[in-house]
């Protein structure tokens, strides 16, 4: 197995790694939010943004291997459930595997607290960051095994630490 790192703007490496036909078992990316952070990138109309993901989905999803894995990082939740519905209608064998809730602390609080010229924030802003989990199509996930629980509890080889220390508990008590 050989690891390799691209970082550069997506959109442009997965164009690179489409020309090439070439596939990759997993993205990591933190795009911008469109919150009007910077006037360039992060600063669209709504359905623009929408839209500018939709193509950074697509190529995602067309440079994954099969079972590949999307990673992607969000701060707001309407634009999140709006993303996550874009995805369900448009590239429906890619699967939502889980969501994340990555706590900052307590840092907007402090910036709160002690504004400077470079931070002088007056309002509310979320303490976590958001991290959803895709994977491209699977045959053997089912739309009612929203976990994959199905596909672990039924593998034989799972578990194995967790069975022999209930077979010795139960050896032990007088049950085995």
């Amino acid at each position: 197995m050989s690891i390799r790192l691209i970082q550069g703007d997506c959109l442009d490496e997965m164009d690179k790694l489409i020309e090439n036909n070439q596939k990759v078992n997993l993205i990591l990316t933190d795009p911008p939010y469109n919150i009007g952070k910077d006037k360039g990138w992060d600063n669209r109309r709504h359905e623009e943004y929408i839209e500018f993901m939709g193509i950074f989905f697509k190529k995602a999803y067309e440079v994954l291997e099969y079972n590949g894995t999307l990673i992607w990082f969000h701060s707001e939740i309407p634009v999140i459930m709006e993303l996550m519905m874009w995805i369900k209608e448009n590239l429906p064998l890619f699967r939502y595997n889980s969501f994340i809730v990555c706590d900052k602390g307590d840092w907007r609080a402090v910036s709160w607290k002690n504004p400077t010229e470079k931070n002088n924030l007056r309002s509310w802003f979320n303490t976590c960051e958001y991290i959803l989990v895709y994977t491209k199509g699977d045959e053997l996930y089912k739309e009612t095994d929203k976990t994959g629980w199905d596909r672990v509890r039924l593998d034989v080889n799972n578990f194995q630490s967790l069975r022999k220390y209930s077979y010795d508990l139960l050896c032990y008590i007088g049950g085995g």
